[in-house]
């Protein structure tokens, strides 16, 4: 990949853009970036449209399972604060999840595959539980791992 950065008029925007043309020799592909921030360097533009995609999920999974919509409330401070937790159960979810795996470079980030993660720990203990199974034995351990994966999505 070979990068070039340039600072032109946008006549859309009606400003002077960064814009960062990425050009993929080896499968005759190109991105172009544009970034309203004329100061910033190419490969940080780079850098940061590609954390983009992070935050977006982070957004997303913030709206469908922790209420980031659902706040009610009008003053600065109470709709900081709701935004705020919003995010912040969605980081510890995702931190709390990420910390119970052994292998972590295998995590899919997705709400809802740590929701049914989850769901599927508190199942599955329970019915071993009430069975009176330990997991001391290699193959219950490996029957204990496949229903914590039980209607996950693939990253």
């Amino acid at each position: 990949m070979v990068a070039y950065e340039l600072k032109v008029y946008c006549v859309t925007l009606k400003r002077i853009v960064k814009v960062v043309y990425m050009d993929f020799t080896d499968t005759n592909r190109y991105t172009i970036l544009i970034c309203t921030d004329t100061e910033l360097c190419g490969a940080k533009v780079i850098e940061y449209y590609q954390l983009r995609f992070q935050i977006e999920f982070l957004i997303r999974d913030a709206k469908q399972y922790t209420g980031l919509e659902e706040c009610q409330a009008r003053s600065e401070v109470k709709l900081y604060n709701h935004f705020n937790m919003s995010m912040m159960a969605v980081s510890l979810m995702k931190y709390k999840y990420c910390a119970t795996l052994k292998d972590k470079n295998e995590v899919p980030f997705s709400m809802r595959s740590i929701k049914t993660w989850f769901y599927n720990k508190h199942l599955t203990e329970t019915i071993f539980f009430n069975l009176g199974i330990e997991l001391n034995t290699t193959k219950i351990k490996r029957l204990y791992s496949q229903c914590l994966h039980i209607g996950s999505m693939a990253a």
